[in-house]
């Protein structure tokens, strides 16, 4: 229930282009998937901390978990820096028009 209350607030906050919001709501999710549903790993809780260290608004695990990999949302100004903690783990991606909410 948690989750599908945070995929609400996530539309709210594109909406009003909040990306403060949006990426607590990331961190809130990732810490919901490591602490409730157990599907995390220290591998992905260490790039998730080394980004929010970095200057990153959040991030979270992505994929299967077990040791998938973390979305992370930071500002371009921090790209650099961010991109510096997660070395050599980084892929580059640049969000899309994605689907429409009606």
């Amino acid at each position: 229930m948690t989750e599908a209350q945070r995929v609400h607030q996530a539309v709210n906050a594109f909406e009003q282009n909040d990306a403060t919001s949006f990426g607590q709501l990331l961190l809130d999710s990732h810490a919901s998937l490591r602490d409730r549903l157990q599907v995390s790993s220290t591998g992905l809780d260490s790039l998730v901390d080394r980004a929010m260290s970095a200057g990153a608004l959040g991030a979270r695990l992505t994929g299967a978990g077990f040791g998938g990999s973390v979305i992370v949302l930071c500002q371009r100004r921090r790209l650099e820096t961010v991109r510096a903690a997660l070395a050599p783990h980084v892929i580059d991606a640049e969000p899309g028009p994605g689907a429409v909410h009606s």
